[in-house]
Formats: structure tokens, sequence, C-alpha cells
């Protein structure tokens, strides 16, 4: 059997993917903060929170272990906030659990994940990974250092696991700007701590954000139109 585990799936992008790869026809497994209706299974988890991580690795390594020859993990979950300027990453005096959150999810996550994923492939099983990127990972970009950075140790992992097991591939796939809620959380900063805040609030103005539909629908088609 083949297996899909979509995170982040509790709306946006991963919403769709792990809809349309249902009304296909394929089996699959998503995960969000909390429980949402959907026509295939959603285990709720928040990533920042490590006791939540654990229990929903474990949970995934047994769906993995019980049926699948193959795995598609679309690791998909991510955050962009706090977007502040370093230096003022703190919510207030000695509390930086924004800055902890936001590694959490975009890099503890599809680390602890991939590996139980890894970890529980039975014999012969194969992995792809599908890691939802951002061009922000190849550049630096003021107001963005945790994003930048996050995103880019999250791409490196992925590209040491697929030199370690021959059976793992990994693709990095970049949307591009869409209309979601992270889209929404960049249009909301001050130009102070986001220089590029105008840029975006523009692409949203002109029309230039596509729907997180027509992305899904590209990288279904690309996963199973092979």
């Amino acid at each position: 059997m083949r297996l899909f585990i979509v995170t982040g799936a509790g709306g946006g992008l991963g919403a769709e993917i792990a809809a349309r790869l249902t009304a296909r026809g394929e089996q699959v497994i998503g995960t969000a903060r909390r429980a949402v209706p959907a026509a295939h299974p959603v285990v709720p988890a928040d990533l920042s929170r490590p006791d939540e991580l654990a229990a929903l690795a474990r949970a995934l390594g047994e769906a993995v272990r019980a049926a699948a020859t193959s795995v598609v993990l679309v690791s998909n979950a991510g955050t962009v906030g706090p977007v502040r300027q370093v230096g003022g990453l703190a919510d207030g005096p000695g509390d930086w659990s924004a800055a902890a959150d936001h590694v959490a999810v975009n890099y503890t996550a599809p680390v602890v994940l991939t590996d139980a994923v890894v970890a529980a492939l039975p014999d012969g099983a194969t992995l792809e990974v599908v890691n939802i990127t951002s061009g922000a990972a190849e550049r630096p970009i003021p107001g963005w250092s945790l994003y930048c950075s996050s995103k880019k140790a999250a791409k490196t992992f992925l590209d040491v696991l697929a030199a370690e097991h021959p059976r793992v591939t990994v693709r990095h796939v970049d949307p591009g700007v869409m209309d979601t809620g992270m889209q929404a959380e960049i249009r909301a900063a001050t130009a102070e701590a986001f220089p590029d805040v105008a840029t975006f609030r523009d692409y949203h103005g002109t029309g230039r954000l596509r729907g997180a539909g027509e992305v899904a629908r590209t990288i279904v088609e690309g996963l199973l139109d092979r």
C-alpha cells in the first residue's frame, strides 16, 4: 500500500493537497494543530509541544509499519512568525518562546517526524519526502531571520537524509507566493520589522498571489501523474 502523510493539513496548502490526494483514491493521513473535519484521518498535534510531537511521531511510525510498502511524506507544516529583526526576537525580558516555537515547528518537527518514518519503514519499502520549501531558504531577508534559517536547515537535513539512505528520495518544492494565512501575517508586519512588507502588500492588492488549490493541483499531479 502507498501511504501519503501530509503535515500541516489543517488548512491552506496542506489541506488542499490532502483533499486532492484523497479524491484520487490515495491513502492519506493528515496532521494538524487541532482536529479538523476531513475525508481522511487527521492526527491532531501542536508541533511546538515536545510531548505532542513525540506522540505524533509514534502514531505515524505505527501507521507506516502496519501497511506501507511506499510512503510519501509531504512536509508542509510551517510558520513564518515572529517577523522581527534580530535584537527584537524576544516577546519580553528573557522570553524567547515565540522564537523557540518557530524553530520547533519549522525544523525540529520535520527532523523528528522524518526520523520516525524512516525508522519504521518495512524492509523493501521506499520513502519519498516532498519538502515544501521557500526561496527564503536560499537568501537572507531582513525580518525573516528565523524563517530563512529554519527553512534552510530543514532542506539541508533532508539532503543529508537522501545521501544516507538509497531507498529515500527527496524533492524540494517552492510553491511561490500564495494567498494563505502566512501571507496575511507577513502583510501585518511593520516596515521597521520587515522592510519588504510593501512588496507583499502589493502582491495581495494586485491579485498576484496564487491560490492554494492551484498550487496543490500542480503538486498532486506531479506526485501521481508520472
